[in-house]
């Protein structure tokens, strides 16, 4: 879990510069691009200062014009893609990069929409993220695979989702998605990792800021267990 989210838990040596090269990259971009205004205005860890403004547009007199707005106004915003099952549990193994099927804009705290449009004289404004959205799966597959192993054991399970990880295949979404169907039960936390087995299969369901509604919640194809025989090997 990247420290810029709350991480607390660690697994010490846990990879070579090389692989946390790459799971640093779409990590930062995660952090900054989808969950950076929320970070800021929740004061979240940082190895930087966190920005005082953030930038919107907004339209005015039949122009549209950039305007960077302080952090309290602005409030925390999120972003968070839905996506299709993923298509390992389809019985689909051509899968290449993933299946967006809709997204949903949070805010939390700031001025009001409305008010924003009165105080800066607007017509409208508009919030702009530019982003990969595998990369955020690519995120979801570190945090449920470093889970499965502190649970689980290094050498107890077949990773299926290490290559999409590590970009060594574009198949994130043969392994990460949404729930087809939202359990009733899920804890309604600010972070919320699940791990379970089934035939065999890890599963993992991740869910962030649970305390709004329709937040998706994110399942995650982990890898397989390892039988006695194979133990042995």
């Amino acid at each position: 879990m990247p420290l810029a989210l709350h991480g607390r838990w660690i697994l010490p040596k846990a990879s070579c510069k090389k692989c946390a090269d790459i799971t640093s990259s779409f990590e930062l971009d995660v952090c900054r691009n989808i969950f950076g205004e929320t970070r800021a205005y929740l004061k979240f860890p940082t190895r930087r200062k966190h920005p005082a403004d953030f930038s919107m547009t907004i339209e005015k007199k039949g122009t549209k014009e950039a305007l960077d707005v302080p952090i309290m106004e602005y409030g925390g915003r999120i972003t968070f893609f839905f996506f299709t099952p993923p298509a390992y549990l389809l019985g689909r193994k051509d899968k290449t990069g993933i299946n967006i099927c809709g997204s949903q804009l949070y805010r939390i705290g700031g001025i009001e929409e409305k008010q924003l449009v009165d105080k800066y004289n607007a017509k409208a404004i508009e919030f702009h993220m530019k982003t990969k959205p595998t990369n955020f799966a690519r995120m979801l597959a570190k945090i449920a695979y470093g889970f499965a192993v502190s649970k689980y054991g290094l050498n107890n399970f077949r990773p299926l989702i290490l290559p999409a990880i590590l970009g060594e295949k574009d198949d994130i979404g043969m392994w990460v998605g949404c729930e087809a169907q939202e359990q009733e039960n899920f804890p309604k936390e600010d972070f919320v990792v699940n791990l379970s087995v089934k035939e065999d299969i890890i599963y993992s369901r991740i869910k962030f800021f649970g305390k709004f509604e329709q937040v998706p919640t994110y399942l995650v194809v982990v890898g397989e267990i390892k039988n006695n025989e194979d133990r042995k090997k």
